[in-house]
């Protein structure tokens, strides 16, 4: 689980598929990009989810191992540790 900033790119690098939510409002597009590429499960912004959609979304991704792998998945053909150039061409 994590917010939508600048440590979403190091989770995307360590090939680690996350829950994500944004907290600030220039989180969001880049967060709904990330969701839609397959690279992280973005469930919205923090104002707008109640702390029992939260432990849902937490439970769920925890044992959805298919969804993990797929991002996983994802993240390993994209995210080839070979710098800021693989952003930039995903995005």
């Amino acid at each position: 689980m994590g917010a939508g900033g600048v440590n979403t790119w190091e989770r995307c690098f360590a090939h680690l598929p996350t829950l994500v939510i944004s907290i600030a409002e220039n989180q969001e597009y880049i967060s709904d990009e990330c969701h839609k590429a397959g690279f992280i499960k973005y469930i919205g912004k923090s104002q707008d989810i109640e702390i029992i959609d939260l432990s849902d979304n937490i439970t769920q991704f925890i044992e959805d191992v298919e969804v993990r792998k797929e991002i996983e998945k994802s993240l390993k053909n994209n995210f080839k540790k070979s710098g800021l150039n693989d952003i930039v061409e995903l995005l």
